[in-house]
């Protein structure tokens, strides 16, 4: 579930930020046997 809350020129900064967090989170996933981890991320701006 990904939850994000922003809007305007922050909004973008806050999707481009989060895309990073996201992409942290894969790899992290990557190195857990179990890869069906459910992700909970709430991003406000």
């Amino acid at each position: 579930m990904y939850v994000v809350v922003g809007g305007g020129v922050a909004g973008v900064c806050c999707v481009q930020e989060l895309l990073r967090l996201l992409n942290d989170e894969k790899v992290k996933n990557d190195n857990v046997e179990n890869g069906n981890l459910e992700i909970q991320i709430i991003f406000i701006c």
